[in-house]
């Protein structure tokens, strides 16, 4: 029996648009946790430190150019790079697992941008 089988895994989907409204890195942490899922562990790490790299050259590139709204699209390429170069070299071409709900990452995610929200508006 293939081990993704059993995996409850976040969906591409769901690592594309976490990157987009949260950032790479909240990508790479649905990505790491599918790593850990899957039993893959010691790989786990390699999505953080892309998405680490991958924001700061980001936000290199908005303060250089000062276009704040680019910041979806560099984080959809982002996003792209986690759920499909990197889960195609991580784990595979696999796409037989049982999808893992994604409500509490939601969760914390809303939970982040309402502390920023009341944070800047005092």
């Amino acid at each position: 029996m293939n081990q993704h089988k059993e995996a409850r895994l976040f969906s591409k989907l769901a690592i594309i648009l976490f990157s987009i409204f949260g950032s790479s890195l909240f990508g790479a942490v649905l990505f790491s946790d599918n790593l850990r899922q899957l039993g893959l562990g010691k790989k786990s790490y390699s999505p953080i430190v892309f998405a680490l790299v991958y924001n700061f050259l980001v936000s290199r590139i908005i303060q250089q150019f000062q276009i704040p709204i680019a910041i979806f699209p560099l984080n959809f390429v982002g996003g792209v790079v986690l759920a499909f170069v990197l889960w195609k070299e991580l784990i595979g071409e696999e796409e037989d697992f049982k999808t893992r709900p994604v409500w509490g990452p939601l969760t914390v995610i809303l939970l982040l941008y309402f502390a920023v929200f009341i944070l800047t508006n005092r």
